[in-house]
């Protein structure tokens, strides 16, 4: 039986994500605790790479202002940013082993 995951916090102070970086376990959870002007949306990596914020099809996504827990089952690297504010490098990423 394996024990429930740990929950990992991710807040918005100013114009960044912190942590912008993350490594969990499967079965983890990441807390997106977000201030009013921000959102976070799941990205490709070449979305992330270039500072756009274009939505992955069927990725996560927190509302502005929401606090959402997201549950992460498989491995894999996980990218995501602020989508008004992408363009200035408010992104994050979650490594999941």
């Amino acid at each position: 039986c394996k024990p429930p995951g740990k929950t990992v916090s991710v807040t918005t102070p100013g114009m960044s994500f912190l942590p912008d970086f993350v490594s969990i376990q499967t079965g983890d959870k990441v807390l997106f605790k977000l201030g009013g002007n921000h959102n976070a949306i799941e990205v490709s990596e070449a979305t992330w790479d270039k500072g756009g914020n274009t939505p992955l099809d069927n990725g996560f996504k927190v509302d502005y202002g929401e606090e959402k827990e997201i549950t992460f089952a498989k491995p894999g690297t996980y990218y995501y940013v602020c989508q008004p504010h992408a363009e200035f490098g408010m992104k994050g990423m979650v490594i999941v082993e």
